[in-house]
């Protein structure tokens, strides 16, 4: 890629291409962490909060129990 440069340019070239994509992977890294946390928090609330409904089933051809306080 680098045809007419010196050793020393295609040294800061190479070194410059490496933190760019260092740069890059960090940012994508960052922003990526972010996304999954907001997506983990969003689906923890749909699938956990809302109201709960407990269906109690009497058998009513049983007595029920006697109690003794």
């Amino acid at each position: 890629m680098i045809t007419n440069a010196s050793a020393e340019e295609q040294a800061f070239a190479a070194a410059g291409a490496g933190l760019a994509g260092v740069a890059i992977t960090g940012a994508a890294a960052f922003v990526g962490f972010f996304l999954g946390v907001i997506a983990i928090v969003i689906g923890l609330v749909l699938s956990l909060g809302g109201r709960r409904e407990v269906i109690i089933i009497e058998n009513r051809s049983v007595p029920p129990p006697i109690r003794r306080d």
